[in-house]
């Protein structure tokens, strides 16, 4: 989770007291919600999608959970200071414990080893770049009727795709290897390190889309619970990162 994300939900008091929860966004999307620590003007429409759905189900648990932060001896965030620094100025001093930003837990060097799983090997196979990889985290909030159309739609593409579909492959029984390869679980720095592979497409931004940027050149990203793009935006315009992000290709829907 980001920082970002983080301040919007341990302060989630301050949307009920200004009337910006429960909301209609299709009627009060554009509305400016500027009362958030550490979090500078946003659209209602872009905080994160606890408004219906999924997210709505399960805001009561998330907000247990930010809350609990209270009992803490200190906070490790994933986050990375210079991105998200007025978020970090108004935590650091409001709470009696350390608050530490680490970045990205990624144990880079360690995807080089070899490896013999079998996905492995049918990447081996493909021309490079020509892969798709979906991985969609450890939790999605999409409907039924929404993953069965994202389905279709890869399949549609004619795109060769490597999938993580944790329990549910019912939906990939047509899927030879000539069009993809199913998995329920694969090492994700090692495939998005692969040549084979030439687009990611998660829903996870936070430390999933800091994975994606140096191995896979393209992401593709679905805004589900919990997700704010403004951290995504704003992490994609700062100038001291550009040299390192200008190869990258981001698509959001």
């Amino acid at each position: 989770m980001s920082a970002t994300g983080f301040s919007i939900l341990y302060h989630f008091d301050f949307l009920k007291e200004n009337g910006h929860f429960p909301a209609d966004l299709s009627e009060r999307g554009e509305e400016i919600v500027d009362y958030i620590p550490g979090v500078s003007k946003i659209r209602l429409a872009d905080l994160p999608t606890f408004f219906s759905g999924v997210g709505l189900e399960v805001l009561g648990s998330t907000l247990e959970v930010a809350r609990s932060v209270d009992k803490a001896q200190f906070l490790i965030s994933t986050s990375v200071y210079e991105l998200e620094t007025s978020v970090f100025d108004v935590l650091k001093p409001k709470f009696p414990f350390p608050v530490y930003t680490i970045g990205s837990c990624t144990p880079y060097f360690e995807a080089l080893n070899g490896c013999t799983n079998d996905y492995l090997r049918w990447l081996d196979s493909q021309a490079e770049g020509s892969v798709l990889y979906v991985s969609q985290g450890s939790y999605l909030s999409v409907s039924t009727s929404q993953m069965d159309e994202i389905v279709a739609g890869v399949k549609a593409s004619g795109v060769r795709f490597l999938w993580v579909a944790r329990g549910d492959g019912a939906r990939f029984k047509d899927v030879d290897r000539e069009t993809g390869m199913v998995v329920e679980w694969c090492n994700q720095l090692r495939v998005l390190c692969h040549s084979a592979v030439g687009g990611f497409w998660t829903t996870a931004v936070g430390i999933r889309l800091w994975k994606g940027f140096s191995p896979a050149s393209r992401c593709l990203l679905g805004q589900y619970f919990g997700i704010s793009f403004r951290t995504v935006r704003r992490l994609l315009r700062i100038g001291k990162l550009e040299s390192d992000f200008k190869q990258l290709e981001v698509g959001i829907w």
